[in-house]
């Protein structure tokens, strides 16, 4: 019987006639040569001489060689076969793409085909790579070739995906807005927008998705007013994406926002008004309801009047409502809150509870801290920066109130302060009084001081404080003060947002309007 033996490199070919050689010997000539594939063919024929070996006609094709082990990055090649040995190849050289023309290629691992593309730099001043796979080749390149367009003209550069949750929470953490103006985002974002969409990818997210939201919200029952708040809120956050290169157009502003809702919102009359300040007469409280029912002013304005900022001079008297008094939120100490569970590491649920908790709030936002979360900060708008004129009666509820002011214990110098600290704490500067005034509280004592002149029932609130200043505008507008001079009083900047605080009879305006014109022509 003939046994072939096969040898690496010079593929040498023998025959070895049976009882030659010991089996032993004949496999540890086949290892041999597979392990080391370095003879060539002069050192096979040595070896056959030696052997005294013949080539039978009827002898099986040799195999060709495999290595079993890891091939080398050098190719074995023969240099010369004549002369017997073999030596190293050059490295293969394997060509690189030019700068900004990315990479496509197989992945054997996945059994994928690959495709990088190099993204412009972005927003945040790094630079990304953007990754399309596929498994069919020719799809492959279509998507490396929309990529590399994409990124061409300055098109998507996220190297993601992520979610529509994922991308709004990003964004919110981003945004640079007033404090309070920041909550209602993230209240609709939680309630409302993130329920809703917050597990559709930002990429595959259609105006369909959008509308599907807003018709939910009404169909269970909430207000088409909450929609449209919510829908505003969406489209402004996918704005940003678009400036961003997130994605490549806005679905929410494919669809028209829902209509707001025609609420006939009540408020004092004038009579109301006058009856209450008639049954809080001589109360430390008179000045501060006569200041929202004859000036039309928020809230916070009258809460965060100082005692400085009130004029008195003879035949100039004013006061100066270019601050306010806000309750803003605080916030969990930074890395405390984890982007993903928003779980918090300290055992505070709220940001109030947190051991490092703080108030954030964006560059350039004036701010003074009076008490804990309670500060005075800026006017929304430039036209809230406002002077008001005093005439009586709320001048002289002012004068003697800024004597009462300045008499008592009031270490902030506030013109309204709210009721004393009943515990004692360590450092407590507000245990004798002064402390300002919080506004819900402020809201409880309103409500108390209606049911006490009997306009409203106990513990069934109808007017609420900020219908004082829809109660001023439709005072002023009836005894025909013009439009413009009523805005710089109630500091509206817009002639359409003032509008909807005038509850006049308009009809009847017209009327009398109307009758004018015809005598005209009589």
């Amino acid at each position: 019987m003939l046994y072939p033996l096969s040898y690496g490199g010079g593929l040498c070919s023998s025959i070895l006639p049976e009882g030659s050689c010991s089996p032993n010997s004949r496999v540890f000539m086949r290892n041999f040569g597979s392990r080391y594939a370095v003879f060539s063919n002069e050192i096979g024929v040595r070896v056959q001489k030696a052997f005294s070996l013949h080539t039978v006609s009827n002898a099986p094709k040799p195999h060709r060689f495999r290595p079993t082990c890891r091939p080398t990055r050098y190719t074995l090649r023969a240099a010369n076969t004549k002369r017997g040995f073999v030596t190293k190849a050059k490295a293969k050289v394997v060509k690189r793409s030019a700068p900004g023309e990315g990479s496509f290629k197989f992945d054997k691992s996945t059994g994928l085909w690959v495709g990088r593309v190099t993204l412009p730099t972005g927003i945040d001043g790094k630079q990304h790579r953007r990754k399309v796979t596929s498994r069919d080749e020719a799809e492959g390149k279509k998507k490396f070739a929309a990529a590399k367009r994409e990124a061409a003209r300055g098109g998507i550069q996220r190297t993601s995906n992520p979610t529509t949750g994922a991308y709004l929470m990003e964004w919110l953490g981003t945004v640079a807005t007033r404090p309070r103006t920041k909550d209602s985002y993230e209240a609709n974002l939680r309630l409302y927008i993130i329920p809703a969409l917050g597990k559709i990818r930002i990429l595959h997210l259609g105006y369909g998705d959008v509308l599907k939201m807003t018709q939910g919200m009404t169909a269970r029952g909430l207000s088409s007013t909450t929609a449209r708040t919510a829908h505003t809120i969406l489209s402004t956050a996918l704005t940003a994406a678009v400036n961003r290169k997130v994605i490549d157009w806005n679905p929410a502003k494919a669809i028209l926002r829902p209509k707001a809702a025609v609420v006939e919102g009540s408020y004092l009359t004038v009579a109301q008004t006058t009856t209450l300040l008639r049954s809080n007469h001589g109360d430390r409280m008179e000045a501060l309801w006569a200041l929202y029912a004859l000036t039309g002013c928020r809230e916070g304005e009258g809460l965060g009047l100082t005692i400085d900022r009130v004029d008195l001079t003879p035949g100039a008297e004013i006061i100066d409502l270019s601050w306010q008094l806000q309750r803003l939120r605080w916030e969990h100490a930074p890395g405390c809150v984890d982007p993903k569970t928003r779980k918090a590491a300290c055992s505070g649920k709220r940001g109030a509870d947190c051991p490092g908790r703080h108030i954030v709030t964006p560059d350039g936002f004036e701010m003074k801290v009076l008490a804990g979360a309670l500060v005075l900060t800026r006017p929304k708008t430039a036209s809230s920066n406002r002077m008001v004129p005093l005439v009586s009666p709320l001048l002289e509820l002012i004068t003697a109130r800024v004597a009462a002011a300045t008499a008592e214990h009031n270490p902030l110098g506030l013109l309204f302060t709210g009721p004393a600290h009943v515990r004692k704490l360590a450092g407590n500067p507000f245990f004798e009084g002064g402390a300002p005034w919080n506004p819900s509280a402020c809201n409880l004592a309103w409500h108390r001081a209606l049911a006490d002149a009997g306009i409203e029932e106990e513990r069934k609130p109808v007017y609420s404080l900020h219908s004082t200043r829809h109660s001023a505008v439709t005072v002023l507008a009836a005894m025909g003060v013009p439009i413009s001079v009523r805005m710089q009083i109630t500091g509206h900047a817009s002639t359409k947002a003032h509008t909807g605080y005038n509850h006049n009879d308009e009809l009847a305006e017209a009327r009398e309007a109307l009758k004018q014109m015809g005598k005209l022509f009589s």
